[in-house]
């Protein structure tokens, strides 16, 4: 499972009390870590989604808390700051990704940003019955899906790109490789867009997804492995080698 370090953006202050500089210090974006450092063929599978989402993040130094579990990390952020946001910080880019996926790059900042702010609210809620990581892609899940369902139809590949630096040798190809991929994503049945996507680009393994999803472990493999030869076969078809 890929480790990255991540930022997002921010809730107002109005919102739970989150102090603004928590997160909208966020906006500001630097070179990280590739999102897939894998190799083999697990790297193939990967691969084939990388380029949807080029974005770029902050690699935190001599965190204090980076040796803290999750669980522990989750009871400090109940009553410091402090900790609330080494949490998001090690959580956000697996969240945007999920959210890009399921709503497009363009709409996925302000889909982390409603993430985070129910976060804040509900994070009392967290039991430790699951994962912290599942729980909170559960939450993404609602959060994204409420999106969906609250906006007029617009197709994934037609949302717009998030900034990105600009790179005149490569941008044009770029942009037209994360196009079609969004297309095929967003020919998938829903079932199988989450379960992908929750697998190869938030990084979750077999078992947590089903947490996640609420579906039986060979579901969610069977959903994935459809999912994984419908890209293959649209991207070929869209003169993309995947």
């Amino acid at each position: 499972m890929p480790c990255e370090r991540s930022t997002a953006c921010s809730a107002p202050s109005r919102h739970g009390g989150l102090q603004a500089t928590t997160l909208h210090r966020r906006r500001r974006r630097v070179r990280g870590r590739p999102f897939f450092p894998c190799t083999g063929h697990r790297a193939g599978q990967r691969e084939l989604l990388r380029p949807l989402l080029p974005l770029t993040f902050e690699v935190p130094l001599n965190d204090p808390y980076a040796p803290l579990p999750d669980r522990d990390l989750v009871r400090l952020a109940l009553r410091d700051e402090a900790a609330f946001e080494a949490l998001v910080k090690r959580h956000a880019a697996g969240i945007h990704r999920l959210a890009a996926s399921l709503v497009g790059p363009g709409a996925a900042d302000d889909v982390v940003q409603e993430v985070l702010i129910s976060l804040h609210r509900s994070l009392k809620t967290f039991r430790g019955e699951a994962q912290f990581s599942t729980w909170l892609h559960r939450v993404t899940l609602n959060v994204c899906y409420g999106a969906l369902k609250a906006r007029p139809t617009v197709p994934l590949e037609g949302q717009p790109e998030p900034h990105a630096p600009h790179d005149p040798a490569r941008s044009g190809e770029q942009a037209q490789v994360r196009e079609r991929l969004a297309a095929a994503l967003a020919q998938l049945p829903r079932d199988q867009r989450e379960a992908i996507a929750l697998r190869e680009l938030s990084g979750l393994d077999y078992a947590e997804i089903a947490q996640v999803t609420g579906a039986e472990l060979g579901t969610v493999k069977s959903r994935i492995a459809r999912a994984r030869t419908a890209l293959r076969a649209w991207l070929t078809n869209a003169g993309v080698t995947p």
